[in-house]
């Protein structure tokens, strides 16, 4: 064979080889998919289905996520996704303004799923299941983390707004969890939040300057079921409405303690003893790493002395 026709034979082999990989290409992408996920959407308030409402389908790959489709339910509550590869999967429905949300798991075959939904309501008597308070006591200052546990025993979602009085003086007020647009204004915290039936958390923090003795003073604007109190030893916080309990020890730092159960909304005075003198504030960002520590201990704290 001659070179020309060397090189003919090559390139006829290369097209051939490129040819063939290109029909195994197009065979594996258009392999069926048999993956399903159906269901219906269910108002937990009325016990109905919820029809002509928005689904959004979600797909949760090692890269994140990315939306694969979206539908609407039917006059049953139904909806159906196909054609879907094996892998988990967000559901997502979108009542009343308010988003709610499920998961599934394909794998090969057709899943069912039930989103449920509830009614939007402003009048929802909301509690409040745990309000925990960590201070740490700095020199001419107390830097005090809150973390609040709201109750929704209701089968409605809360939609409206919620306020935390803050004691008077509260500055470097920061927010670490559970709020979507808070303000601070005229000594409180306000936001307009959702709270879905069940348990809401929020968490913030605050600082307030003095010595000796510095007044925690705030009024209750919810029940508040249990409270559980930490200050940094050897300080110590006192009120007519908490009983002092046995100090702990987390981490190396030792907390006294306090705790009142079933707390009428209304007045709590609370004050902190043993504050020592000289004001020296920390930066925020500081004060807020700070904060995270002891909201970590006051977990730890209260699952330890949960009863």
């Amino acid at each position: 064979m001659t070179a020309i026709g060397t090189r003919v034979a090559a390139a006829a082999s290369l097209v051939l080889m490129l040819v063939m990989v290109g029909v195994a290409a197009t065979s594996i992408a258009a392999a069926p998919v048999g993956g399903a996920v159906r269901g219906r959407v269910h108002n937990a308030t009325t016990g109905a289905a919820a029809p002509g409402v928005d689904v959004q389908l979600v797909f949760i790959g090692p890269q994140g996520t990315d939306p694969v489709g979206a539908t609407r339910s039917g006059a049953d509550g139904r909806f159906g996704f196909g054609g879907l590869l094996d892998g988990r999967y967000l559901l997502t429905a979108r009542y009343q303004g308010i988003s709610y949300a499920a998961h599934a798991v394909v794998s090969g075959g057709p899943v069912e799923v039930t989103i449920q939904v509830h009614d939007a309501a402003t009048e929802v008597p909301l509690r409040v299941s745990l309000l925990g308070i960590a201070v740490e006591v700095r020199q001419g200052y107390v830097r005090v983390s809150e973390v609040v546990h709201l109750q929704n025993p209701t089968p409605r979602t809360f939609l409206g707004e919620v306020t935390f009085p803050l004691p008077t003086g509260a500055r470097f007020v920061a927010f670490a969890d559970g709020f979507h647009q808070p303000r601070f204004a005229d000594g409180r915290i306000g936001d307009r939040l959702i709270v879905r039936p069940g348990s809401h958390q929020l968490a913030y923090m605050y600082s307030i300057g003095g010595s000796g003795e510095v007044g925690l003073n705030r009024r209750l604007g919810l029940p508040v079921d249990r409270l559980e109190l930490f200050v940094t030893a050897p300080a110590e916080a006192r009120s007519p409405r908490l009983q002092a309990l046995p100090s702990v020890t987390n981490e190396g730092q030792t907390y006294t303690r306090a705790s009142g159960r079933a707390l009428a909304a209304g007045d709590l005075d609370l004050v902190v003893l043993g504050v020592p003198g000289t004001r020296q504030w920390l930066a925020p960002a500081a004060a807020g790493a700070l904060a995270a520590v002891l909201i970590a201990g006051l977990v730890w704290a209260v699952a330890k002395s949960s009863p």
